[in-house]
């Protein structure tokens, strides 16, 4: 049986006993004839809703309303759809491909299935809430059918734990109050009328009231067809420990806190005005919203302020068939105000093993981002495609800063990941008006695992800050290229200290190191000379304890031909680092200061260097506003306990490394200066990711101090590092490097500084290799 409820039914309550001893025209009734009155009222007005109500008690959270006339949408309970019983919800006004529905209250309650029917010729059903209350989709809502579906309640849509949607085509949801067609129909929820009977395309926007509801879903997964597109428009839009799955499709989360008007392009995207403020958006509590595929899919989301928290964002290709020259969808993110990624979020566009074609964008639009606890916005290939690039775009600031307790850094990626991988993506920031700090390990990084080159660097800021660990890095550990790294910064460029505790991933293949072991043997060594290269004698410098500190500045005299410095490693895996500000002088000014290191045990030359310097092209070259001069630096992993000998002496400039350990005589003058980096970054109570090995865990950064960092520990070349700044300071063991660790050589630097180059503490700016490369 079909039920249709009354116009008016909600008017026979009027007469309720209440009413009895105010109302005068029924005061002199007897109360049995006023009861006959009243029930049969009730018979009149209410016989579809009680026939609703004893057919089924839940049938009463859906109820049509008398705005479409003799076209009222109609509900047919206890039907079998798709094997389970389930509510129908036929009638509704047709206009072309048009369906329209409009009800007074529209619920799904838990365990219920309603389904819209779907006539032949119909592509668009749409259905609006004309009452005050909100809708509550505690069940499965579905389309009996492959039409789109629009729901319109500016009370607000509420999605519960057991909400589920079973629609073929898109979905949209909406608190908008109405949907807009091309020919001036308006189909309003705050004043309802009847489509008229002209044609009528589908609606090509939604226009909002003063005071739009929110979307909320609520520990519930929705779900639609490969390639469609779902919607959820508010007012605010809050995810919450919920997951929104379209396989290909798109999702696109956004909506209006005043009246404007957001236009609908088809069913597959939409489009927000300028000049009207936006509502806010968070993804929370584990929430996950999905489109990949075999073909990629887009997430677009479009709010004023926009949050994540313990949330994902997932597009890209899977594995499996796909077209070479395909590009996966895009990410892209506008927030009028401030955007907030918490609590291990991650944004991500990957190509997975397998995948083919190649990946897409992301794009992130806002006012001021904060990246922190260990989340992350990037794109990694492991198939043969490209990764896609990243554009950000900002006037506040930019802060990425943090880690999680099991070692994964906050940052922003993108990667060539496996040996087959193709060309990893490029970073761009804009952020003219504003800063970007990087602390407390957070990163922007490019990395090649593969033959591929890296992607490049490029931002665009008024002052870039890196402190306590914060990294900017491109990095080859195989035969592709490191991307160059160009920083623009109008005002100043500050790289300042280290991250204590900091333990690099070991998919990097960079030098590891426990640093808590190093210090200087104070007594002299008699067996020193024996073992000293070419019998030059051995100078014993006694040093106190409080002199073994990072940053140590210890001067040493030129008078012989090498001045030694013995110590012990008490632990095996130690790093240290030695530099020479060379004071040298000669008489054709060709002198080099030499620094090497040497196994005293084994006599082993294990490390040597110069402050030679290098040719462009040939491996990096270093030029910075006004002079500069090159100093020998050695930078290493010493991996077994014992004693080393430290070499450092004035050699001619054409002399060779056997010269260098016969002890040539060089024209020896002034002195120099020996810093020693003795960092204690012992690993207690810090760990790696649990799984280090998993790409979702992978760091960049390649060290301890913060810096700018393009690197080679494969084959493939460094790049090229290129600062435009009026101000640059390096403090506390900043660092500037691209450095080469294996036959790749290593890119150069270039330092164009407007007023002023400051250099303090323990600083290093370095073009070196420590095998067969160029430096």
């Amino acid at each position: 049986m079909k039920c249709v409820s009354f116009p008016f039914a909600h008017k026979a309550h009027s007469l309720s006993s209440s009413h009895y001893s105010t109302n005068p025209l029924i005061q002199n009734l007897p109360r049995d004839t006023i009861s006959r009155m009243q029930w049969g009222l009730l018979g009149l007005l209410e016989v579809s809703s009680l026939c609703l109500l004893f057919a089924s008690p839940t049938l009463a959270q859906i109820t049509p309303d008398s705005t479409l006339g003799n076209e009222n949408s109609q509900v047919t309970p206890n039907q079998t759809i798709r094997g389970a019983v389930a509510d129908l919800i036929e009638g509704g006004a047709i206009r072309d491909s048009n369906l329209f529905h409009s009800f007074l209250e529209f619920n799904v309650g838990n365990g219920q299935r309603v389904y819209f029917a779907n006539p032949d010729g119909i592509t668009n059903i749409l259905t609006r809430v004309t009452g005050s209350t909100l809708s509550q989709i505690l069940g499965t809502l579905g389309v009996n059918g492959s039409a789109n579906l629009f729901l319109l309640n500016p009370n607000g849509i509420n999605f519960g734990t057991n909400a589920r949607l079973d629609v073929a085509g898109s979905f949209l949801a909406s608190t908008a109050d109405s949907a807009i067609f091309d020919n001036g129909f308006n189909f309003s929820a705050t004043d309802p009328n009847a489509p008229p009977l002209l044609t009528i395309n589908i609606p090509t926007g939604l226009q909002y009231g003063s005071n739009p509801g929110s979307v909320n879903v609520t520990g519930a997964t929705l779900g639609i067809d490969t390639g469609q597109t779902m919607a959820l428009l508010g007012g605010e839009v809050n995810l919450n420990g919920a997951t929104l799955q379209v396989p290909g499709g798109r999702v696109e989360l956004g909506g209006l806190s005043t009246p404007g008007t957001v236009t609908l392009n088809g069913a597959t995207s939409v489009s927000f005005p300028d000049g009207v403020q936006a509502a806010d958006v968070s993804v929370t509590n584990g929430s996950l919203v999905d489109v990949t595929s075999v073909n990629g899919g887009n997430i677009a989301i479009n709010g004023a302020n926009f949050f994540m928290s313990a949330s994902e964002l997932q597009a890209g290709l899977t594995s499996g068939a796909g077209i070479a020259d395909a590009v996966a969808g895009n990410i892209t993110i506008n927030a009028l105000g401030n955007s907030n990624l918490s609590d291990r979020s991650l944004i991500a566009n990957d190509l997975l093993t397998g995948a083919i074609g190649n990946g897409g964008n992301i794009q992130l639009t806002t006012s001021a981002l904060t990246i922190t606890g260990g989340s992350r916005v990037q794109t990694v290939t492991n198939g043969n495609g490209a990764s896609g690039n990243i554009d950000i775009n900002a006037n506040g600031a930019i802060d990425i800063s943090g880690f999680t307790e099991d070692g994964l850094f906050s940052g922003i990626l993108t990667r060539s990941a496996v040996d087959t991988s193709g060309p990893g993506g490029n970073i761009t920031i804009n952020n003219d008006l504003g800063s970007l700090n990087l602390a407390n390990r957070g990163f922007i990084g490019t990395v090649t695992n593969s033959s591929s080159n890296g992607g490049a660097i490029a931002l665009n800021l008024n002052n870039l800050v890196l402190d306590t660990g914060g990294q900017i890095v491109t990095a080859t550990t195989n035969l592709g290229n490191a991307g160059d790294i160009t920083i623009n910064a109008t005002e100043s460029v500050t790289i300042s200290g280290e991250s204590r505790n900091f333990v690099p991933n070991p998919l990097l293949d960079l030098e590891t190191f426990d640093l808590n072991a190093l210090e200087f043997i104070t007594e002299p060594n008699p067996n020193v000379a024996e073992s000293g290269p070419g019998g030059i004698p051995y100078v014993s410098i006694e040093r106190t304890p409080e002199q073994i500190i990072n940053g140590t500045t210890v001067l040493g005299t030129a008078e012989n031909q090498i001045d030694y410095f013995s110590f012990s490693i008490t632990n095996g895996n130690s790093r240290a680092i030695f530099d020479i500000d060379n004071g040298f002088t000669g008489g054709d000014g060709n002198i080099d200061s030499k620094i090497f290191l040497f196994n005293q045990g084994t006599g082993q030359l294990l490390e040597v260097n110069d402050d030679s310097q290098a040719a462009d092209g040939a491996g990096g070259s270093i030029a910075s506003f006004g002079s500069s001069t090159l100093d020998s630096l050695i930078d290493t992993t010493i991996t077994e306990p014992g004693v080393y000998l430290l070499g450092v002496g004035a050699f001619p400039s054409t002399a060779s490394n056997n010269e260098l350990i016969e002890g040539a005589s060089p024209q020896v003058g002034e002195t120099y200066t020996l810093q020693v980096s003795l960092q204690n970054l012992g690993t207690e109570g810090v760990s790696l990711p649990e799984d280090p090995l998993n790409p979702a865990n992978f760091n960049p950064n390649v060290e301890a101090r913060s810096g700018l960092f393009s690197e080679s520990t494969g084959t493939g070349h460094g790049g090229t590092l290129r600062i435009n700044t009026h101000k640059l300071t390096l403090n506390n063991g900043g660092r500037i490097s691209t450095d080469t660790f294996n036959a790749g050589a290593g890119g150069n630097i270039t330092l164009n500084v407007g007023s002023l180059l400051e250099v303090n503490g323990n600083t290093l700016v370095s073009s070196i290799t420590t095998t067969l490369g160029n430096a």
